[in-house]
């Protein structure tokens, strides 16, 4: 059985980082955005498995997505590989100083990095939605 409330909570703050995301790519903190997208899709691969009982733990969007496969009986959604892959590449780099050999992680990301992250997120949010609004209307 699913749970229903802790998958709604997830889903909302995913929304919620949805929306910083894109009000950051106005402030040109690119980094920031492409963090912030990674989020939105992390949680909303949690709420997926939160939707039909699971506990999923961990940040790798590429796991998640695995654990989401894995349950293609209780989940039958088909979200693209390579956008779990391309946000994961974002996790970490978009917020340490040390993920690069000189200057700040701010340097390093560019307006098409944050927009093509946001792209990525976007289809994972709109795929989750859709799905669980399909279930409902079941």
């Amino acid at each position: 059985m699913g749970n229903s409330e802790e998958a709604a909570r997830w889903l909302k703050q995913a929304r919620i980082d949805l929306e910083s995301a894109e009000n950051n790519l106005g402030f040109k903190s690119y980094e920031l955005v492409c963090f912030l997208s990674h989020q939105v899709a992390e949680k909303s691969l949690k709420t997926l498995l939160y939707s039909i009982g699971l506990r999923p733990f961990g940040h790798s969007l590429r796991d998640l997505l695995n654990q989401v496969i894995k349950n293609k009986k209780q989940l039958t959604l088909e979200i693209p590989m390579e956008c779990a892959i391309e946000l994961d590449k974002h996790y970490i780099p978009t917020r340490y100083p040390d993920a690069f050999v000189s200057g700040i992680p701010h340097d390093y990301y560019t307006e098409k990095n944050a927009k093509d992250c946001l792209k990525w997120s976007k289809k994972i949010l709109n795929l989750t939605e859709n799905y669980l609004k399909n279930i409902k209307e079941s």
